[in-house]
């Protein structure tokens, strides 16, 4: 195996982090920030992370599944809703 490291290109990359928590949401950009992420959208409101998702057409989600803040019903959205630019994310 070859020492040298492979150099990938992530800057054309687009995140939509929806996260209620503004610690961990902060965390997951700084992290995503780290790889060279070109841009990473953020949401703490399951409303807005739809409009976001609808708008920015993001490459990668990364969505909270908490008691309050329900995740999975985004994801429902996402799957099934006629208006969802790419169910298949």
């Amino acid at each position: 195996m070859s020492s040298e490291m492979r150099n990938y290109d992530f800057s054309q990359i687009s995140v939509l982090v929806a996260e209620h928590n503004d610690y961990t949401r902060q965390t997951l950009r700084n992290i995503l920030k780290t790889f060279n992420i070109g841009t990473v959208i953020e949401s703490n409101d399951l409303d807005d992370a739809w409009e976001s998702y609808q708008r920015a057409k993001p490459d990668l989600l990364f969505i909270d599944w908490a008691p309050s803040f329900d995740g999975m019903a985004l994801l429902r959205k996402i799957r099934r809703n006629k208006q969802s630019v790419n169910p298949f994310i």
